[in-house]
Parts: C-alpha cells; sequence; structure tokens
C-alpha cells in the first residue's frame, strides 16, 4: 500500500471518530432513511437493554463502532494507531484505578 492509501485510510478511520463524538453531542445529522428487518426477540431485548435510546442513533452508534474496528484491526497500516489508542486507555484505566484506591 502507497503512502497515499494509508494517509487516506487513515484520514477514513479518523473521520469516522469523529463521527462518532459528533453523534454524542447530537451534531450528527440523519440524512438517509434505512429499513431493517430484525427478529422481534431481539428488538425487544435491544428495547429492554436500551431504554431511554433511540433505535437510530443506537444502530448508527453500532455502525461507527464495526466500522472503526474493522478499520483498525484489519489493517496493519492502522496498528500503531490502534496501540496509541490502547495505551491511552490502559493509562486512563490506571489513573481511575489509583484514584478510587485513594
Amino acid at each position: 500500500m502507497n503512502d497515499y492509501s494509508k494517509q487516506k485510510l487513515a484520514t477514513k478511520y479518523l473521520q469516522l471518530k469523529d463521527m462518532a463524538t459528533a453523534l454524542q453531542y447530537g451534531k450528527l445529522p440523519n440524512d438517509r432513511r434505512v429499513q431493517l428487518k430484525i427478529p422481534a426477540a431481539i428488538v425487544k431485548e435491544i428495547d429492554l437493554a436500551f431504554p431511554n435510546i433511540s433505535r437510530s442513533k443506537l444502530f448508527t452508534q453500532l455502525a461507527l463502532e464495526a466500522l472503526q474496528q474493522k478499520y483498525r484491526y484489519s489493517h496493519p497500516e492502522l496498528e500503531l494507531l490502534a496501540q496509541e489508542e490502547q495505551a491511552d486507555l490502559d493509562q486512563m484505566w490506571s489513573y481511575l484505578e489509583e484514584r478510587d484506591a485513594k
């Protein structure tokens, strides 16, 4: 993969992360309608597990997370980025554990 392709892949990945952040703050517009057919038992479990969140927002979050993981773990070019993210998460976890221990 050439440098341009690597940069484009990293840009796409970071755009997905930005979209996930925008979604959290209600700043990601819903401009495309998608119809899904899901077994009733699964819809019931979703509604029980996430009673105060709209299905549209939930499925958008799930789709963004799936796409981020696909890019992060299926492309070796993003391995370093994934390692950096994990290191940041580990550092935050350690901080929270230390803080709670005090």
